[in-house]
């Protein structure tokens, strides 16, 4: 009810450190999310996953589902991602769900890994470092998604590339770096501006994580987000909208 989905169960303006062996936020196979109120969070588990939301901003250093497990973060607000002292801020053994009611922002020089696909999405706006997997990646945002100057790594490394509806990406002056094999999706508001790390191919991109209802049982099919083409608007009722198109494709 009401009452039970109001309950803080950690609550604390600086670090809340959590450390499991079967999961956190998980229990018997159903997702018991936890809820918080915090400054900033490290948590690990060896299986089960994590899951943790948030009604306000948080940061993050270090979350690590090392062996099995969905890592799930939610956020009414802000959720800043940064590194532990070994510069992981993300590594999960298998797929990954952000979603931040405002900015989602990860730190220079930090990793977001997972073993299965990803899915990223922020209300505002996004600005990524590294976020690699050997599956496919989502980006959903009305905003900008964007990266660092001068990057030593791409800012996504992953088989496919899935837009599902971003504002932009990149910017002529500053395009973003990606190393993928298939690029999908719709752009919003008219700036595609990259720069790609091998062969690229338009073609379909599906990504398939947990579902992020907070409770409730693991589902047994996935959520998936799909497209099979890219689409670049660059025209609204107001006529012009957007830079273009800007890509280096090695």
């Amino acid at each position: 009810d009401s009452d039970e989905t109001a309950v803080v169960d950690f609550e604390t303006a600086g670090q809340l450190t959590l450390n499991a062996s079967t999961g956190i936020g998980i229990q018997g196979g159903d997702r018991q999310t936890l809820s918080v109120l915090l400054g900033t969070l490290a948590a690990s588990t060896t299986t089960g996953g994590i899951y943790v939301g948030s009604t306000d901003s948080f940061a993050t250093n270090g979350l690590i589902s090392s062996t099995s497990g969905t890592i799930s973060l939610l956020s009414d607000g802000v959720i800043t991602v940064g590194p532990n002292l070994a510069g992981v801020a993300v590594d999960s053994a298998e797929d990954l769900v952000i979603r931040a009611g405002a900015e989602l922002i990860q730190l220079a020089d930090s990793t977001i890994e997972a073993a299965a696909d990803i899915s990223l999405y922020a209300s505002t706006a996004m600005t990524l470092f590294s976020v690699t997997t050997t599956g496919n990646v989502a980006l959903e945002t009305a905003g900008a998604v964007l990266g660092y100057v001068d990057p030593a790594v791409a800012a996504i490394t992953a088989q496919g590339l899935l837009l599902d509806g971003v504002g932009s990406m990149g910017t002529p002056a500053q395009r973003l770096s990606l190393d993928v094999a298939v690029l999908a999706g719709t752009v919003e508001l008219g700036t595609l501006a990259f720069d790609n790390a091998q062969s690229l191919s338009l073609d379909s991109v599906t990504v398939s994580t947990r579902a992020i209802a907070p409770m409730g049982a693991l589902p047994t099919v996935l959520h998936e987000q799909s497209r099979d083409t890219i689409i670049l608007n660059t025209v609204d009722s107001g006529g012009l909208v957007g830079e273009g198109l800007f890509a280096t494709i090695d």
